[in-house]
């Protein structure tokens, strides 16, 4: 059988609540949600690792976030 690679962000919609949320699977796990303003907002609700917060502010993962919503994200808004 093939390995898979397991993915690093995964959207995680709420539908009863109207809101979207990347979890972010890697250190620093993370669920991180996408408030729709322009520009879009990401805010972090859950922190699943131990991390300074300017450790966490700074941590490249909040830039790889924002390209994994740009890429994938923006299609789910405009299909709506």
């Amino acid at each position: 059988m093939p390995h898979t690679i397991e993915p690093r962000f995964l959207f995680a919609p709420d539908h009863v609540n109207n809101q979207l949320y990347i979890l972010h699977r890697q250190f620093p796990a993370c669920l991180i949600q996408v408030i729709q303003t322009i520009p879009v907002t990401f805010r972090i609700v859950d922190l699943y690792d131990r991390i300074p917060n300017n450790q966490l502010i700074k941590h490249p993962f909040l830039e790889d976030a924002k390209q994994f919503f740009r890429n994938y994200g923006e299609k789910y808004f405009d299909s709506n």
